[in-house]
């Protein structure tokens, strides 16, 4: 097990974690848009919410790294939010995907984030280097106190 993060806070944290349940893992601190790992080191890529932090080119350049340190028939498991997120709806948005200023929903003080649309997950996974396996789109609906749709993406793509 191997995780990249960019807060030594975090990694220190999955370090003692990690020790504490008698696990190995190599933790690094690191930017992920210029992983520094081996080309064709990993047989899985978990982003789990990551990537949703960065603007649109960015996570094109993080999906790029992520081919990069893949093997061939490797996977890529791809999580991100959704436009059909109650916090998507009110908001600002700034240049190149990223939102800021969310108002509504459970998002709110969570900072910048990019909500995907279908054809922006389609964009960023180009068919001539992955082939997707599975692509689920997820809402979860509270309709107690406050009205809000949590959704995201749940996509699990093959190298090529």
């Amino acid at each position: 097990m191997t995780g990249i993060d960019g807060s030594p806070t975090a990694i220190e944290f999955c370090r003692k974690r990690f020790q504490e349940e008698n696990l190995k893992g190599n933790f690094v601190v690191g930017d992920f848009t210029s992983l520094p790992f081996e080309d064709d080191t990993f047989d899985i890529v978990i982003d789990r919410g990551s990537i949703v932090c960065c603007s649109l080119d960015a996570g094109k350049r993080v999906i790029s790294e992520v081919y990069r340190v893949l093997m061939k028939g490797g996977k890529f498991f791809f999580n991100p939010y959704s436009q059909a997120h109650t916090s998507f709806v009110k908001r600002e948005r700034l240049a190149n995907g990223l939102s800021t200023n969310i108002k509504e929903g459970t998002l709110v003080g969570a900072g910048d984030l990019c909500f995907y649309s279908y054809e922006e997950v389609l964009e960023a996974l180009p068919e001539s280097h992955w082939k997707i396996i599975s692509l689920k789109h997820k809402e979860l609906r509270e309709f107690v106190n406050t009205p809000n749709v949590h959704a995201e993406w749940e996509v699990i793509a093959e190298k090529i």
